[in-house]
């Protein structure tokens, strides 16, 4: 009997095309499909196998995006850290598995292309079992997709979402996010994976730089409202074995220094290990990486949505002398923007300024109990002066300047006239420590910008009197005129020349009354003001003690009187309201006479400003000198 139903024809026949549709789609690791299909296109490692060791924790995060249960993988870091090669392996080893509709997204067109054509195209063309899946069609491969047998790679850039508006996909990736021109792409994209969503075996991987600030940037938004676990790599020393989140606060200097170029040049940024105190150079860190794992935030059951945010500083390809260095460079001028490309390239953080938020008590830390009112601290290297102009007199604050940009409040208060002025300017002031030994004015700077004199002088304004007082007193030399920037400026201060007249020689423009006078670009002093009203600051503004209570409170409050915010364009703006702000600008006036682009900079005086005690020899030849003027 039984031989009998052996006999029996099966009940089904299948072709080979149907015994392939119903075939259990193959499983593998991507990281695994990587190291034996996928070949570097360009940089470096070009034409060689995708290679484990430059991104150690590139297993780690392939491993995790082929897990069943998750649906969605952010991977955050800067440039340099591998992540598109990470991502295009998770989306060429999906459709080597399962030939299906899948898409990428950029934020350009013309990028698209060039990536289709240079990276995408070539690592098909280069993986056998990729190019056997490629459709027989002779316009298979083209410019914004490829064709499959069975399905299609799409490419897409933002605000071309409506031309596979009919299609959905199984796996899409976002890349770098932050770059589209329209906001809420992100949202957009996760539409076209709805029904392979329902049925749970859908990928969407966002991969990307964080741009600007947080409200600036989608990417950082989205992994923080979406993310069930965030990763970041743990390092495990050599030397002690012990793990560690690596902090960037823990990269020196191997000699003290502080000059950016001769950190990059020697090569001299290192790790310390914050177990052991062992001070990692970059092959060391590379094992440290090596070694390491991954740490998740909180432990979370069949997460589906995962975030990586990896640093530069934990990257092989980047040098730790080049994140320190940057680091310095950024801190050197407190420049707003090297100190976002900082947070941005090598943090992987938004950027966030200090502002107004951070409450009167932080500023009132600056104050120094041992440092008297307009008095010179003896480490400084030069006074500076701003003058606020306003319509019935003038506000004030002079600042004492050490080589490191370290700086003290020495004097601040009201003027009635320009001859008040012009007492300030001659003024001296001790320097502490030192008998006999006082500091004058080495540069001071005054707001030219003003608007019509109200109830009296009619027809003379406030820049007309202020450019009277500079050309009257062009022969002390320490007195210049300033201006706010109303557009942002490269740089933080520019000389320019006010009352030129055209078709006349330079030579003889001094004579018909040409002015000098020193662009500022305010927002950037401002940005850097606020950065350095804090203890932490590598340049700190420090105030002095107060005689009374409370007797800074006016001072303070000038100073605070700003705040940061987004205008209707998206702009970041400071704003005053209706608070008065003139000490604020006294002090953006004193950071740009003591800015290094204003020359001759403050660092290129040979020895610091200060006026000595005559010695008796000295003396005896004044007093000859005179005596045989007068005969």
């Amino acid at each position: 009997m039984d031989e009998a139903v052996a006999m029996l024809e099966p009940p089904f026949r299948f072709s080979d095309s149907e015994r392939a549709v119903f075939a259990k789609p193959p499983t593998f690791r991507t990281f695994d499909w990587a190291r034996k299909n996928m070949r570097i296109v360009a940089g470096p490692y070009k034409n060689q196998l995708f290679r484990p060791d430059i991104a150690p924790y590139a297993e780690w995060i392939m491993d995790i995006f082929d897990l069943p249960h998750v649906r969605e993988v952010y991977i955050i870091g800067p440039s340099q850290i591998t992540k598109t090669s990470i991502g295009y392996a998770c989306l060429l080893a999906e459709m080597d598995r399962e030939v299906d509709t899948m898409g990428l997204c950029m934020p350009e067109e013309k990028g698209l292309n060039r990536m289709m054509e240079e990276r995408l195209t070539k690592h098909v063309k280069a993986s056998k079992s990729l190019r056997d899946k490629v459709s027989k069609d002779r316009h298979a491969f083209r410019v914004d997709e490829i064709r499959f047998q069975g399905g299609t790679l799409f490419g897409m850039w933002s605000g071309s979402e409506s031309r596979v508006r009919s299609h959905t996909m199984r796996v899409l990736i976002g890349d770098e996010p932050d770059a589209y021109d329209s906001k809420g792409t992100l949202a957009l994209l996760r539409e076209r994976l709805t029904i392979y969503e329902e049925m749970e075996v859908s990928k969407f991987l966002v991969m990307g730089k964080v741009r600007g600030t947080e409200q600036e940037s989608e990417t950082w938004q989205e992994a923080k409202a979406r993310g069930q676990v965030w990763y970041n790599i743990e390092a495990r020393c050599p030397v002690c074995h012990e793990y560690q989140v690596m902090d960037d606060r823990r990269i020196k200097p191997l000699e003290d220094t502080r000059d950016h170029k001769e950190i990059r040049r020697l090569e001299l940024g290192r790790y310390e290990c914050e177990h052991c105190g062992y001070q990692w150079n970059d092959s060391v860190r590379n094992l440290a990486i090596r070694a390491g794992r991954l740490k998740a935030d909180k432990e979370v059951e069949r997460p589906t949505v995962v975030v990586f945010q990896i640093r530069s500083w934990e990257s092989l390809l980047i040098s730790l002398s080049k994140v320190l260095a940057d680091w310095f460079e950024a801190q050197e001028h407190m420049d707003p923007v090297k100190l976002r490309n900082y947070d941005n390239n090598h943090k992987a953080v938004p950027f966030k300024v200090i502002t107004r938020e951070t409450q009167e008590s932080t500023v009132r830390k600056m104050i120094l109990r041992d440092h008297e009112p307009r008095t010179v601290p003896p480490e400084a290297w030069a006074l500076t002066c701003g003058i606020d102009m306003q319509l019935t007199g003038f506000w004030f604050v002079v600042r004492a300047w050490a080589k490191s940009m370290e700086s003290w409040l020495v004097d601040w208060n009201w003027l009635n006239t320009w001859d008040d002025v012009s007492v300030l300017l001659d003024a001296t002031y001790p320097v502490a420590g030192m008998e006999g030994v006082v500091a004058p004015i080495w540069r001071a700077g005054i707001d030219i910008g003003g608007t019509r004199k109200d109830g009296r002088d009619e027809g003379v304004t406030m820049t007309e009197e202020a450019k009277a007082f500079l050309q009257d007193n062009w022969w002390r030399g320490n007195v210049f005129g300033t201006k706010g920037s109303a557009r942002d400026m490269p740089v933080s201060v520019r000389m320019t020349q006010v009352g030129r007249a055209p078709d006349i020689g330079s030579k003889v423009q001094a004579a018909i009354g040409k002015l000098t006078v020193y662009l500022i670009d305010t927002k950037s002093m401002k940005d850097r003001i606020h950065v350095r009203l804090h203890p932490e600051s590598k340049m700190p503004m420090w105030l002095f003690a107060e005689e009374r209570k409370d007797s800074l409170a006016p001072y303070i409050k000038q100073l605070l009187a700003e705040q940061k915010k987004m205008n209707e364009k998206g702009k970041e703006v400071w704003d005053a309201g209706r608070r008065a702000n003139h000490l604020l600008d006294c002090e953006v006036i004193n950071s740009a006479c003591a800015d290094p682009l204003w020359t001759p900079s403050l660092r290129m005086l040979p020895e610091p400003v200060f006026i000595y005690p005559e010695t008796s020899v000295q003396r005896e030849t004044r007093s000859s000198s005179e005596e045989r003027r007068r005969w």
